[in-house]
């Protein structure tokens, strides 16, 4: 979980998952990126005890940028009214992190809560948060894009040293060649193991077909980077 440094030992609560992750950047703050999630039925007090505990630990500590994110099944719309919710979010801010998510991130007919999160102690100022609103699922996904600061590295040097990436082809002849094919596939087995109450092969189905499609008509390209190319966006 951390290479060359003492693990955080996390025991389950309440079969609340948790994974952690120390992402090694040259020349950057190195990051730590936590996934975590909290049944909504588990006992939030314990949660917020052990994420205390978590967060106090050296490996946190330490100087790195942090993201913490997942499902925490805690409405951050109700921290005024509900104290272990005004609790947990106390714990993430007295340890300098703060919530990039400020809209109700599931929504039913009767009800909105803000139960999905990404907490970073990295300046909001500099990122760029969103909701994706999608029917697949009744939680919205959360996204965060950030930029952080480099350290040690005269920039104008940095912008000289041409990089290469990956990016996805996109012409309007590929994308109704991909419209086309959604349009020609046969859906059929999705709607049976929908039928047979099965929701999570019928989303692997349809996402299986679907990224078929997207990476045969969408076909990722090797490209060099110099200082005056356009900053592509990230895709697929």
């Amino acid at each position: 979980m951390y290479p060359n440094e003492k693990s955080i030992e996390l025991k389950s609560i309440s079969e609340t998952k948790w994974s952690f992750l120390k992402i090694v950047v040259e020349s950057r703050k190195n990051l730590i990126i936590g996934s975590i999630y909290r049944p909504p039925n588990s006992d939030i007090n314990m949660f917020n005890e052990k994420l205390h505990n978590v967060l106090e630990h050296n490996c946190i500590q330490q100087n790195k940028n942090i993201f913490m994110m997942g499902d925490f099944n805690i409405n951050l719309l109700q921290h005024e009214t509900h104290s272990p919710t005004d609790s947990f979010l106390n714990t993430m801010i007295s340890h300098g992190l703060l919530p990039c998510i400020t809209k109700a991130s599931r929504v039913t007919d009767d009800t909105a809560s803000l139960i999905d999160n990404i907490f970073t102690n990295v300046d909001i100022s500099t990122c760029k948060s969103a909701l994706l609103y999608s029917d697949i699922s009744d939680h919205y996904p959360v996204l965060l894009q950030c930029r952080t600061k480099s350290k040690g590295i005269n920039e104008n040097k940095r912008n000289h040293i041409p990089h290469q990436c990956l990016k996805r082809q996109y012409t309007q002849s590929s994308i109704e060649n991909f419209q086309q094919y959604l349009l020609n596939l046969n859906w059929s087995m999705v709607y049976d193991s929908l039928e047979e109450k099965d929701s999570n092969m019928a989303y692997d189905q349809f996402l299986n077909a679907y990224n078929y499609g997207f990476d045969k008509y969408f076909q990722k390209k090797m490209r060099t980077l110099t200082k005056n190319s356009p900053i592509p966006r990230k895709s697929g």
